[in-house]
């Protein structure tokens, strides 16, 4: 049996990237918190998933019968959720108004009830279900300061795996016998 997951998983992560490098002013220095790679120069960013998706509801599941290949096919398709917490980081700001971290974050975070970000996580298949307001993590760092803001977006989507049928066993039914007189098969008394 072949599964295959069909979640653009891609475009959701490079949809969400570019949202925060976007309105929050990054440019192109947002990463993913775990990966192996060195930081970026401030100001940047970090989006990282803590937990995995949430099964919301009942999936749909389309068959369709592939006649070359005997098999019945099955698309399941589902409401998930997932959180993303998102974190910027800069150093103190050294003018009287230069945005420091919780600036560029709230920044993004009010720019999710535009159009433009709406047309953006509609294309990604995101949804946007809530989010937390932006909290101030500045940490001293030996004799210096970073400023970092955190928040956490609770996001929709739709989980979509595809089977081929590949497994072949319990896959479809070949005959069905209808019970008759003519068969033997009937067990009701005329």
């Amino acid at each position: 049996m072949a599964l295959t997951i069909t979640t653009d998983r891609t475009l959701f992560r490079q949809t969400l990237i570019a949202w925060l490098n976007t309105y929050a002013g990054l440019s192109d220095r947002v990463i993913w918190a775990d990966q192996t790679t060195p930081r970026p120069a401030k100001p940047y960013g970090t989006v990282f998933f803590p937990s995995g998706a949430v099964k919301t509801g009942l999936d749909d599941e389309v068959q369709s019968y592939n006649a070359p290949g005997l098999v019945i096919q099955r698309r399941t398709s589902g409401p998930r959720l997932i959180t993303l917490q998102v974190e910027v980081y800069t150093d103190p700001a050294s003018t009287a108004h230069a945005n420091e971290a919780a600036e560029l974050l709230e920044n993004a975070l009010l720019a999710l009830d535009t159009i433009a970000v709406r047309d953006l996580f509609r294309a990604a298949k995101i949804g946007l279900i809530s989010q937390t307001p932006v909290q101030r993590m500045d940490d001293q760092l030996g004799e210096r300061w970073e400023r970092r803001a955190m928040s956490e977006l609770v996001l929709s989507y739709s989980g979509e795996t595809f089977d081929d049928g590949g497994s072949g066993t319990g896959n479809w039914v070949e005959t069905v016998q209808v019970p008759t007189e003519l068969n033997g098969n009937a067990d009701y008394e005329s």
